[in-house]
C-alpha cells in the first residue's frame, strides 16, 4: 500500500492530522510518514538546524505514541516549507492541517494549496483558533 504522508506544520495541527492518517491506514493497512520539517534561515549553523529539527521530530514522536498505526517520523531542515517536495513521491496522498482564514490564507492552507497545484492529493484539515494558539511551537 502506498503511504499517507503528513507534513508537519504545528503541534495542534500534526496531532490532528496523525488521528486523521491513522484511521484513514488502518482501513488501507498503509503506513504514516510524518514529515517534521523545520524552515531555517541560511546564517543558522549546521548544529542549530540539526538541533531544532530533532527536538521537533522528538514533540512529534511524542504525539505518536499513542496511535495503533504505523508511523515514522521524519526530521526535515528545509529553507522553505516547500521543500518538503523532495521526500515526497509524485501523486501522494498528503494530509496538512492548522488554521484557515476565509480572507487571507494561512501558511498551512497556501501550502495545501500548493502541494495541490503540484499535482499531490491533498486533505486539508482546519484547526480552530484556540486550539491551535494553545498548544502551538
Amino acid at each position: 500500500m502506498t503511504p499517507i504522508h503528513i507534513v508537519a506544520t504545528t503541534v495542534a495541527g500534526t496531532g490532528e492530522a496523525i488521528a486523521t492518517a491513522a484511521d484513514l491506514a488502518r482501513g488501507r493497512h498503509a503506513r504514516v510518514h510524518v514529515i517534521a520539517a523545520r524552515p531555517m534561515p541560511l546564517e543558522s549553523s549546521l548544529d542549530q538546524q540539526a538541533g531544532a529539527a530533532d527536538a521537533f521530530a522528538r514533540e512529534i514522536r511524542r504525539l505518536t505514541e499513542a496511535s495503533p498505526a504505523a508511523i515514522d517520523v521524519l526530521p526535515c531542515v528545509c529553507r522553505r516549507l516547500m521543500d518538503v517536495t523532495q521526500l515526497l513521491p509524485h501523486g501522494a496522498f498528503v494530509i496538512v492541517a492548522g488554521q484557515s482564514h476565509r480572507w487571507w490564507p494561512t501558511r498551512e492552507q497556501r501550502l495545501a494549496h500548493d502541494l495541490h497545484a503540484l499535482g499531490y492529493r491533498v486533505l486539508f484539515i482546519h484547526i480552530p483558533d484556540e486550539t491551535a494558539a494553545s498548544s502551538d511551537e
